[in-house]
């Protein structure tokens, strides 16, 4: 039987100590030069000088070399290590002279003159001049040039490398493969098949045919934040075989059908009685995937006055820029008139975010009352208008909280054309501008501004042509529709702070200046309250109480109005 003694059993433990001590020793490197000079350029690279064991050290090394002649000392050398004592190790460099700068021949087939002119201040139509420590991040550079000329295997490369130790500058040529440029032979939708194909033309701007650019790429399938009824959920992707290039979108189908309903408080200051109007609006979107909209409006201000709009967009007809917008808006005043006003127009898109437009509006209005039932000193009558129309978009997805789809929405229209009564015809001219903008100040504050601007130029003015607005759209603190003027300007601003990621309030700030030549009157409108807004599972409820005033009056509580609405996307 083996026997082990009390001096064994503290042997033991001190062999494992030393054992462990000897494995976690640290390796110290010293690198220096040939004089103090050449020792404080290598310090100034940072080198690692700790390790844990000697094949680290000797990849530093080497490391350290490569640095200092891609710093410019083109001869750099080292030595062997050589170990001073059981934990420290020196190894000695020898840099040589410093090369500054490189001069490189070129021509024309590799990259132009213009593009090299991004990372040289020389350039000639042969010759380019770079710093020589640059020469890696150049190279990148015109390589990744290159592949966006189409040619994504091209790669460049310096040959013929000649110093020249007098000026300290170098020679070299610059070579490219020849790889040939690709194309986009194809375009694969992947998630949403049903994607509407003319979009992917006239829309995001990709066909067949168009040379390569991984960059112009990404930066076209970008603008798909613009649209409401798809999204991309990843990179676009490209498959090169020996003989095509297919692109591949991976895109996602979007709810994008909205319902907005809205419902208006107010007191009847004649009654005193509740008086409750409404407005509900409709918009398919995409439902048959051609990228079509159809919005359906109704509204109705409890005092017989009633509002029906139809409008539907088709575009991108033929897979080409042009589509087509056709509306239908049927208004009537109580028993006093009707308006029928029908509008086409043939849109041309320009870009992801910008459209122009250009049609043909009439309008036909009918005076109902009887002679013996006229009001004195209103002027109705029958007449009939046509105006040639042009006018344009821009709109703006805000992709920085999903409370406030848009950002920026902004449209106008001019017209001209002639309204014929039984007695004369008149020419006129029309201009309408509406434009609204979110400021983000920060994560939880923001300034909302929209604006409305309104104008009927004409010799003499009709009761029943008159503008009409007023209410949650345009002035809060007054009814909807109820305010005429042959010239506007409204103003609805908000400071809206994020209570919570589905939850902000708001203040109502809202001013508007009106001219109704027709009863030569001029006025200032105000309206303040407050409002919320909560993202729900229905959809996002806002509800507003502001109280609205003319130029003169005070605010008094019995006429502040309640807007209540809700917006359901589906």
């Amino acid at each position: 039987m083996l026997k082990i003694s009390k001096k064994t059993y503290l042997i033991f433990p001190f062999l494992f100590l030393l054992g462990f001590f000897l494995e976690a020793q640290t390796l110290l490197l010293n690198a220096k030069g040939k004089d103090s000079t050449e020792t404080n350029i290598i310090d100034s690279l940072g080198y690692q000088k700790e390790h844990a064991a000697l094949n680290t050290m000797k990849e530093e090394t080497d490391s350290l070399l490569l640095q200092l002649q891609k710093t410019g000392y083109l001869y750099a050398n080292k030595f062997p290590l050589e170990k001073k004592n059981d934990s420290v190790f020196t190894t000695l460099f020898s840099l040589g002279k410093k090369f500054n700068k490189v001069i490189i021949n070129y021509t024309d087939s590799i990259i132009d003159q213009k593009t090299l002119k991004r990372i040289s201040n020389e350039v000639s139509n042969s010759q380019f001049t770079i710093p020589y420590n640059s020469i890696e991040r150049s190279l990148t550079f015109i390589n990744n040039e290159i592949a966006n000329q189409g040619k994504p295997f091209n790669f460049v490369q310096l040959s013929n490398i000649k110093p020249n130790e007098n000026n300290q500058t170098v020679t070299a040529t610059l070579q490219s493969s020849n790889a040939g440029k690709r194309k986009i032979d194809k375009i694969i939708v992947k998630g949403y098949e049903g994607f509407p194909k003319a979009f992917i033309k006239n829309f995001i701007g990709l066909k067949k045919g168009q040379v390569f650019n991984k960059k112009k790429i990404e930066r076209k399938t970008d603008a798909l934040k613009n649209l409401r009824f798809a999204k991309s959920i990843r990179k676009p992707e490209v498959l090169f075989t020996k003989d095509s290039s297919i692109l591949y979108l991976y895109l996602e189908k979007q709810n994008s059908n909205l319902f907005d309903g809205f419902l208006g408080f107010a007191t009847n200051e004649e009654t005193s009685q509740l008086e409750i109007n409404g407005n509900a609006t409709l918009q398919l979107i995409n439902n048959l995937n051609k990228g079509e909209s159809l919005i359906i409006n109704y509204k109705n201000d409890g005092k017989e006055q009633q509002r029906f709009n139809g409008k539907l967009e088709i575009p991108f007809l033929f897979n080409t820029p042009f589509g087509i917008g056709l509306e239908l808006d049927l208004f009537k005043k109580d028993s006093t008139f009707t308006n029928t006003e029908q509008k086409a127009k043939l849109t041309y898109r320009l870009s992801p975010k910008i459209s122009l437009n250009t049609g043909y509006r009439t309008v036909d209005s009918n005076f109902l009352l009887e002679e013996e039932n006229v009001v004195v000193g209103q002027t109705f009558t029958d007449y009939n208008a046509n105006f040639l129309t042009f006018g344009g978009n821009f709109i703006n997805i805000n992709d920085y909280q999903s409370l406030t789809p848009t950002k920026t929405d902004i449209d106008f229209t001019i017209e001209t054309g002639k309204r014929t009564t039984e007695e004369e015809t008149t020419h006129q001219f029309g201009f309408k501008l509406r434009g609204n903008h979110i400021f983000q100040l920060d994560l939880r504050n923001s300034v909302y501004i929209n604006n409305e601007i309104a104008y009927l130029k004409s010799k003499n003015y009709l009761e029943n042509e008159l503008y009409r607005f007023g209410g949650i759209n345009s002035l809060r603190g007054f009814e909807e529709n109820s305010i005429t003027a042959s010239l506007y300007s409204s103003f609805q601003t908000e400071y809206r702070y994020l209570l919570a990621s589905n939850f902000y309030a708001h203040s109502i700030i809202d001013v508007a200046y009106i001219e109704n030549t027709l009863y030569n009157i001029k006025d200032n409108l105000y309206g303040i309250g407050f409002g919320l807004g909560l993202k729900t599972k229905a959809g996002l409820l806002k509800v507003a109480f502001a109280n609205g005033k003319a130029e003169g009056q005070n605010f008094e509580f019995r006429n502040t109005k309640i807007h209540l609405s809700l917006l359901a996307v589906f």
